[in-house]
């Protein structure tokens, strides 16, 4: 076997790294679309309405804007945040000469 990817499961039987944080990740994504589909279908096909179709309405709607939402700006942020960080730096780099005792 000269290639693997991340679904083999290593020769010694232990699951990969970081495979129990995408395992609960990935259940939960799958939770969730289930229950949203289960709701739709049951107010859609048996006409029954409850708070888990409200809650399914609430979570469709979360998907929903974080898949069309609109583009952050970001020009005007990175640069206060890159001129700060340039200023702290240079602060953090004098700090350290003077303490080593060398001079500018």
């Amino acid at each position: 076997m000269l290639c693997r990817n991340r679904y083999d499961s290593p020769s010694d039987g232990q699951p990969l790294s970081g495979s129990g944080l995408q395992s609960v990740t990935s259940a939960s994504l799958h939770g969730l679309s289930a229950l949203i589909i289960n709701q739709l279908w049951e107010l859609f096909v048996l006409g029954t309405f409850g708070v888990w179709t409200v809650i399914a309405f609430v979570l469709l709607a979360g998907i929903l804007f974080q898949l069309f939402r609109p583009t952050p700006k970001w020009d005007k942020k990175d640069d206060k945040i890159l001129s700060s960080l340039n200023v702290a730096s240079a602060k953090v780099g004098v700090m350290f000469m003077q303490a080593e005792g060398v001079s500018s």
